[in-house]
């Protein structure tokens, strides 16, 4: 990637936000898988399977889906094609709180991997989980006829392998048999954006808008587009319509924090920064940085110096380590 052409801004979020990949995109030793076996449980906390239709999302470190399946009657869902690395578990259903696991690690060496998410009982069946203010399976997926989502599904599995042209192509197949198809058109956005054709991708998005204005993912990726545009106020917007609809996604609470930092709305930068740190945040540790520096516009240094050490603690060897002691010294010679 030649990041000279990127605008100066855009190289920056990259190594705020993206600097643990650099982990998983070593290479593997001899006698190391490319891909395992995922097989993920989900129980209640009583140990008890969960039925059938608990939605079982699949993201990397960073937060990014990179697939989604439904629970069988036994309460399990496999994911084939899984190349090492960190990754989180999120699960939803009409009967299940939303739920956020810890991060875990697949290895190079394993074939498979396997992983239980404890889930609670929602109290109403028929309720909708408040903290994520929007219903945990989209409607319009629900409907989705069963073509068109095994379209879809390849086309995940293209797009996870770097085949965008082929994922493109069967994006496009799934929304032309079910035209009502907000995830299969904000997959079809994210393989015209890796693609470069970002007026294509944002039309995608804001079509998945369209058929579901509760859909965070869409808003997501047009924050994005805002920030390598280097419009952080259009950032703003669109990530806080992200954050109402997905409370708990880390990636949109850290760029949120970033892009109010820029536009000078420092205590919600702050609480946004706080707000990922309450959360499973490997990759985000940058969020300290990003509150450490608007803590520091606020002129509470304690505070900041606080925020300092604590990224340099879980990200002492970041790209912008170097940086934030720089910083962390200057204040701390100027704090009596």
């Amino acid at each position: 990637m030649i990041v000279e052409s990127l605008p100066r801004q855009t190289v920056f979020v990259l190594a705020l936000l993206a600097f643990s990949a650099q982990a998983s995109a070593q290479g593997l030793g001899a006698g190391a898988n490319t891909s395992a076996e995922l097989q993920v449980r989900v129980l209640y906390d009583d140990d008890r399977p969960v039925s059938n239709m608990v939605n079982v999302q699949f993201l990397s470190s960073q937060g990014i889906p990179v697939g989604e399946s439904f629970t069988d009657d036994t309460g399990r869902v496999t994911f084939h094609g899984v190349r090492p690395g960190s990754y989180i578990l999120r699960a939803r259903g009409p009967m299940v709180e939303e739920t956020l696991g810890s991060s875990f690690v697949i290895t190079p060496r394993e074939s498979y991997h396997n992983e239980s998410l404890y889930v609670r009982r929602k109290t109403s069946p028929s309720s909708v989980d408040s903290s994520a203010g929007r219903p945990t399976v989209h409607v319009n997926d629900l409907n989705v006829p069963r073509n068109a989502e095994k379209k879809y599904e390849k086309g995940m599995e293209a797009l996870r392998k770097g085949s965008l042209e082929k994922a493109r192509g069967l994006f496009e197949e799934a929304v032309a048999q079910h035209p009502q198809y907000p995830s299969a058109y904000n997959a079809l956005g994210v393989a015209y954006m890796q693609l470069g054709r970002p007026a294509e991708g944002r039309a995608a998005f804001e079509k998945a808008i369209t058929l579901d204005e509760r859909f965070a993912l869409p808003y997501l990726n047009l924050g994005k587009i805002a920030m390598s545009e280097n419009h952080p106020e259009e950032a703003v917007a669109q990530l806080t319509k992200c954050v109402a609809n997905d409370p708990l996604n880390p990636e949109a609470l850290s760029r949120l924090a970033y892009n109010e930092l820029l536009v000078g709305n420092l205590d919600k930068a702050i609480a946004d920064a706080h707000k990922v740190h309450s959360l499973p945040h490997s990759g985000y540790e940058a969020s300290h940085l990003i509150a450490a520096r608007a803590l520091r516009k606020k002129q509470m240094p304690s505070e900041a110096i606080a925020e300092y050490k604590l990224f340099l603690s879980e990200a002492p060897s970041s790209p912008t380590a170097q940086k934030a002691r720089q910083e962390l010294s200057e204040i701390e010679k100027q704090t009596p």
